[in-house]
C-alpha cells in the first residue's frame, strides 16, 4: 500500500485573500498554465503534513522535485502552497518541466520525526501516476539543506540539490551559549539550539557523540545519489560544505561544490533587498537547473 495523502484543490481566489492577486512575478509560471494544490502527505507515524503541488503543461509522466524550506517546520500548508506559486526555483524548475512539491516538515524534533515527512513527501511525489518514480530529485536550503542530506541516505532520488545545507551540528552550534526561545517564531538557530540542548543535556562541547549523530557527515557513506552543494562565500555554512563535499570525493561519490562570491546565507532563493536577487542567485540557478537536467530530467 503506497503513501497516503488528502489532497485539496486551491482557489485563486484563497490565494487572493494573501494580498497576492494580480502581482504575479515575470518570473512566475502563470495559474492559469499551472493551478497549484495543497496536499496533505501522511508521514511514517501517522502525521500529516501540508505541501504545495504544481503541474508543468503536458500529459507526462514528467520529471519531479521536491522543495524542502529552511528555517523552522509547522508551518501551513497556505506557506506552501505560496512558495509552489511564487518561488523563483520552483518556477524556473516548473518551467524546464518537472513537477514540483515544496513540502513542510514538523517543528520541534530536529534530526528525528522531521527527516521521516521529507521521506514521505519524497515517497508520495514518486507515486503521482503522472511522475516518472526514476526521475525524482530534493532541492533545500540551510535547514531544509540538512534535511536533504540526512533524507538521502534513506532514499535513492536520481540527485539532491543543498543549498548551503546544515552538516556539523556539534560545529554548528558550539561555542553558542544557549537561550530559552520567547515568541511564537523565534529565530531557527536560537529554537533549535536550545531543543538539542535540552535534549541532550550539554552543549556540543559537553556532549559531543549526540551531536555527531544528528550531523550529516556521519552518513557520507550511505550517500548514493550525485549531490551539488550550493554557498556563498560570506556564509560561514562554506566550510560544511567543503568539508562534507571533500570527504565524499575521498569515498569515490557523485559530488559537487559550487562556491558564489560574497553571496550571504539564503541568497539562493534570489531574495535579496526589496525583494530583488542578489547577483550570484541567476549563476546558480542555472548551475542548479543545468545539474538536475543532467542527473534527473535527462537521465
Amino acid at each position: 500500500m503506497g503513501w497516503s495523502a488528502l489532497c485539496v484543490s486551491v482557489l485563486i481566489a484563497a490565494i487572493g485573500q494573501q494580498g497576492d492577486r494580480g502581482m504575479q512575478p515575470d518570473y512566475a509560471v502563470s495559474e492559469d498554465v499551472s493551478p497549484a494544490e495543497a496536499v496533505y502527505v501522511r508521514s511514517s507515524d501517522g502525521l500529516y503534513v501540508g505541501a504545495g503541488l504544481r503541474r508543468p503543461e503536458g500529459d507526462g509522466p514528467f520529471p519531479a522535485v521536491l522543495f524542502v524550506h529552511g528555517g523552522l517546520g509547522g508551518g501551513t500548508v497556505e506557506g506552501q502552497v505560496g512558495s509552489a506559486l511564487r518561488g523563483r526555483v520552483q518556477n524556473a524548475l516548473l518551467k524546464e518541466g518537472y513537477v514540483i512539491l515544496c513540502t513542510d516538515y514538523r517543528r520541534h524534533d530536529f534530526g528525528r520525526r522531521e527527516i521521516d515527512d521529507v521521506v514521505a513527501a519524497f515517497e508520495y511525489l514518486r507515486e503521482l501516476p503522472e511522475v516518472d518514480p526514476n526521475r525524482v530529485g530534493i532541492v533545500g536550503g540551510s535547514h531544509g539543506g540538512y534535511l536533504t542530506m540526512r533524507a538521502i541516505t534513506k532514499i535513492r532520488p536520481a540527485a539532491a540539490v543543498s543549498f548551503a545545507g546544515l552538516v556539523d551540528i556539534g560545529l554548528l552550534f558550539s561555542g553558542r551559549a544557549p537561550r530559552e526561545p520567547k515568541g511564537e517564531r523565534p529565530g531557527a538557530a536560537q529554537e533549535i539550539s536550545w531543543e538539542l540542548y535540552q535534549r541532550f543535556g550539554g552543549t556540543p562541547e559537553e556532549k559531543p557523540e549526540p551531536y555527531r549523530d544528528i550531523s550529516v557527515h556521519p552518513y557520507a557513506d550511505d550517500i548514493d545519489c550525485p549531490l551539488l552543494y550550493c554557498v556563498g562565500t560570506a556564509d560561514r555554512l562554506q566550510a560544511h560544505g567543503e568539508m562534507l563535499i571533500e570527504l565524499m570525493k575521498k569515498k569515490g561519490k557523485t559530488c559537487e561544490l559550487a562556491l558564489f562570491p560574497d553571496m550571504p546565507h539564503g541568497f539562493y532563493w534570489g531574495r535579496g533587498p526589496e525583494g530583488k536577487p542578489l547577483a550570484e542567485f541567476e549563476n546558480c540557478l542555472r548551475k542548479t537547473i543545468e545539474f538536475l537536467n543532467r542527473h534527473v530530467r535527462d537521465r
